[in-house]
């Protein structure tokens, strides 16, 4: 009998709905199925993967073999595998991921190549395939190695080349026995390939790489994100296993073996570890899902691997897009000594004339001395990001706003920096005008297309250089714009447009609703500062749009032509939201990065840490409400933004909701509020700007099951009765399309966002029942209690946008916090039966908001016209107060 040119051993574990697709796969290959030696480990799988396997056994009894063991985990399937295997070559394909028909034959064809004989490993090309779309892309971190097809590389010259992936790779039976090698069964996260390739190269005379581009494996990422790889990031075994028998293992085998650490294999563990900090950085999900235990074993592990990896390999690693800070923590944190990192200038504010320096530092802060035109100043604004990593302040960046007008020298601990230009990348000591003023103009217009950028120049000279920048285009850009966008960027240029949207003040809620900040905003402007050149911005076919008609807004349909021109053309974009539907609304490759100022109003208070989300948006004015948020947030936190951005003003729709109550009679105040929030775990899959498609197990969640409980409750209806008191249930937004599903009985009324006016039925609430909604300060700002419903504070803190930050809703809250739907009812009775319990409660309210005097919207509009308020030398060069409230001015209610 011939003999098989490979073996492929597949470990097969629940996966039975995808076996299918993998089996025709391998009958597709053109190498032919007779030449393989398959065979398939079924790991305990409870569905019925074992019976599909030996179905596909029988069909091809000459290639096909099935072994069926206890659950042990995807290592012990693989290496029960290797004692069976008999061909030259061995391949670990998973059996959820599909290969192209080629795949075999195309490293057969490149393993025969002349100058392979010595080639240790052989790879294919691994193609990302999302099962929710369909969509399959050229994109993993490593899809850089086949810019020039297939490939020999020896690793030692290019350790960029790393490959951690066995699925898609070919192995020497010979020098897998010879030296005895197999999976780590102790790895069931990650890192059980790259530890076996790791150990795998070492033992190979040289680590020589074949990489056969039309070898396409097509890696399965699962809709339901249940994958091992998909789900590694939350385990933690990837945070005390991984580190200790995956990296520092195969650093010792090395260090033992050769008596150094390949630079390879450093940036090998470097990519892994990179990896783990670029999940927690981006959603601090695993930071708030371990314990404290495991977090502080991480750590105390990393600090052994970086003992083996030299810091040119961490800073000079690119084979992903990390942040650069996490490169220095990862080169620094580790060690004992303290460390400063370089200097850097920019971004320029020109329409307040300061400039920002930054530079990241670890231990005490070092003094800082700055010089602008010969002058020892102060930075106008100061502030320290803290920049966390799984649970650990790994680095601090120090980020100063000084006057950019004369040039400017900065110390550390006494000794003069370079300084380091954000937009040329050229270092000096000393940064002149003439270097800012060059800053200022590049960020003007860097990123944005010619026909798109706004110019501050005579309208005769607009129109006239109109036709000549249009046909100027193709020489500045090899994608020529599109009819719509010359039409687009003719209008810009002409003149009654530019009179009714250049530098106009955008204001908006959400794309379908208004009742919140932005338009309490508009109406004050309106009424105090009439010449103040605005729009308000909704969808027409909102419900809202006729009102807001018939009260006189000037409307602009959101995604509309006019709405395109109103966003190009704006100087101010103000909002009580800031999703990227906001923040970012224009496509940026086609109409560059936005050209106005952003101002985000909020729609509650923050509480938590949102700064992995928040961060990310370029915010010039940023609402606080209370003094504690307005500190936590612009203070020493891991937010960005500092006393620049930040500002306690109050949120402009408190003033209206004040106003209202004040309208009504005590009577008047007769409901029980239910309003839960909602949880971005259950959220569907986003399909256009603000829309997501439902999730069908919604309904089963604890979280509608907890609610659908206390709506349904005979013992709360009996507690509202008794005082006289209406229960309403007005959920989240998110949750309305799902309430065809609820059982709501008909002694509880149900309010929906976006047919009521929100602040009516608060203005007419004594207690509320909530969780974790902002709308619990609405209540607070009347001096009205609360009651939290939090059976899922775990799950919520570990999985919500939202992480833990300044406040504690025992210390902080405004009424009785309970897990269980019989505490609610209790503090429900307390909170009305008993008035001291409720004058507690009402305590905290007054010295949450010790003024109320109907200036909020005022104080916004003052803080927007400040972010064009030019500051002088004189004003630029000392510290800028901190804002604190008027007690003088608050109102007794």
């Amino acid at each position: 009998m011939r003999e098989k040119l490979f073996t492929v051993i597949s470990p097969v574990y629940n996966v039975g709905k995808y076996l299918p697709d993998y089996f025709e796969s391998l009958e597709a290959q053109t190498v032919g199925i007779e030449n393989l030696e398959i065979i398939l480990v079924d790991d305990g799988s409870v569905d019925d993967s074992l019976s599909r396997c030996q179905a596909f056994a029988e069909t091809h009894p000459n290639s096909v073999r099935v072994i069926h063991k206890e659950n042990g985990g995807q290592a012990s399937a693989r290496n029960l595998g290797l004692e069976l295997a008999s061909t030259p070559w061995i391949c670990f394909p998973d059996p959820d991921d599909v290969l192209s028909d080629n795949f075999f034959e195309a490293i057969h064809d490149f393993m025969e190549k002349p100058g392979n004989e010595r080639t240790a490993l052989f790879a294919g090309h691994i193609i990302i395939w999302d099962e929710r779309t369909g969509r399959r892309r050229d994109s993993h971190a490593t899809s850089f190695r086949f810019a020039g097809g297939n490939s020999t590389t020896n690793l030692e010259g290019k350790p960029n080349f790393i490959h951690g992936n066995a699925v898609m790779s070919f192995f020497k039976r010979d020098l897998i026995s010879q030296a005895g090698l197999r999976f780590d069964e102790r790895l069931r996260t990650r890192f059980e390939d790259g530890s076996f390739i790791a150990q795998y190269l070492l033992e190979a005379d040289e680590p020589i790489l074949g990489l056969v581009d039309d070898a396409r494996y097509f890696y399965r990422r699962r809709a339901e994100g249940n994958s091992t790889n998909q789900t590694s990031h939350g385990d933690p075994r990837s945070y005390t296993d991984v580190p200790e028998y995956g990296w520092l293992t195969v650093l010792k085998i090395a260090k033992e073996r050769k008596g150094y650490v390949p630079r390879w294999l450093q940036w090998y563990i470097v990519y892994d570890i990179a990896w783990l900090f670029k999940e927690d950085v981006g959603t601090k999900i695993p930071t708030r899902t371990l314990t404290a235990d495991v977090l502080s074993t991480f750590h105390a592990l990393v600090r052994q691997v970086m003992g083996y990896i030299e810091p040119e390999a961490v800073l000079g690693f690119d084979m992903m897009g990390v942040p650069a800070w996490t490169r220095e923590a990862l080169t620094f944190a580790y060690r004992q000594e303290s460390y400063v990192g370089p200097v850097s200038m920019g971004p320029p504010d020109a329409s307040r004339n300061l400039i920002r320096i930054s530079y990241r530092f670890k231990g005490d802060l070092p003094e800082e001395t700055i010089f602008v035109r010969g002058k020892r100043v102060e930075p106008r604004y100061a502030k320290t990001q803290l920049l966390e990593v799984l649970g650990d302040v790994v680095l601090k960046e120090r980020h100063l706003w000084v006057s950019s007008l004369g040039v400017i020298r900065f110390e550390l601990n006494g000794r003069i920096q370079r300084l380091l230009n954000v937009e040329t990348g050229g270092t000096t000591y000393k940064f002149r005008r003439a270097q800012v003023e060059s800053a200022e103009q590049e960020l003007a217009r860097g990123g944005i297309p010619p026909i798109f950028l706004q110019r501050r120049v005579s309208m005769r000279d607009l129109t006239r250089q109109r036709l000549r920048n249009v046909l100027r285009w193709g020489k500045r850009t090899l994608r020529k714009p599109s009819i719509y966008d010359l039409s687009l960027a003719a209008a810009l240029r002409l003149i009654p447009i530019r009179r009714a949207y250049a530098g106009a003040w955008v204001l908006m809620d959400r794309e379908f609703q208004a009742n919140d900040s932005a338009e309490e905003l508009y109406r004050w402007i309106r009424a105090h500062q009439p010449d103040t050149k605005m729009r308000f911005v909704i969808r027409k076919e909102s419900a809202e749009w006729a009102r807001l008609k018939r009260d006189g807004f000037e409307l602009v349909d959101y995604g509309s032509y006019r709405w395109k021109l109103l966003m190009l053309l704006a100087g101010h974009v103000i909002s009580s939201h800031i999703d990227v539907y906001i923040s970012n609304p224009l496509p940026s490759r086609r109409y560059g990065r936005p050209q106005w100022k952003l101002s985000f109003l909020q729609h509650g208070i923050i509480k938590g840490d949102l700064s992995p989300w928040l961060n990310r948006k370029n915010i010039d004015f940023f609402l606080t409400s209370t003094k504690d948020e307005y500190e936590y947030i612009s203070g020493e936190s891991p937010f960005k933004f500092s006393k620049k951005e930040v500002r306690l003003t109050g949120l402009p729709r408190h003033d209206a909701l004040l106003q209202k109550s004040m309208e009504i009679e005590p009577s008047e105040v007769n409901q029980v509020l239910i309003a839960p929030t909602w949880r971005q775990y259950l959220s569907g899959r986003i399909i256009s700007t603000s829309v997501r498609e439902q999730n069908e197990q919604f309904m089963e969640s604890d979280y509608a099951k907890a609610w659908q409980s206390l709506v349904q409750s005979e013992e709360l209806r009996e507690i509202a009765s008794k005082r006289g008191l209406k229960l309403v249930f007005m959920p989240h937004p998110n949750i309305q399309p799902y309430l065809g599903n609820f059982a709501v009985p008909d002694w509880v009324e149900t309010r929906h966002y976006g047919d009521v006016d929100v602040q009516d039925v608060v203005r007419r609430t004594a207690v509320m029942i909530t969780d974790y909604s902002s709308i619990a300060f609405n209540m607070a700002y009347l001096y009205r209690p609360a009651v939290y419903y939090q059976f899922d504070k775990s799950q919520y803190e570990a999985e919500h946008i939202e992480g833990k930050g300044y406040y504690e809703y025992e210390r902080d809250g405004f009424g009785p916090v309970s897990s269980d739907l019989q505490g609610v009812l209790k503090g429900l009775d307390s909170l009305l039966s008993e008035p001291k319990v409720a004058e507690e409660y009402a305590e905290r309210a007054r010295r949450t908001f010790p003024v109320r005097d109907g200036k909020n919207s005022e104080r916004v509009f003052n803080a927007i016209k400040d972010l064009e308020r030019p500051l002088s030398f004189q004003e630029g060069s000392v510290r800028a107060e901190t804002d604190a409230w008027d007690f003088g001015a608050a109102l007794d209610h």
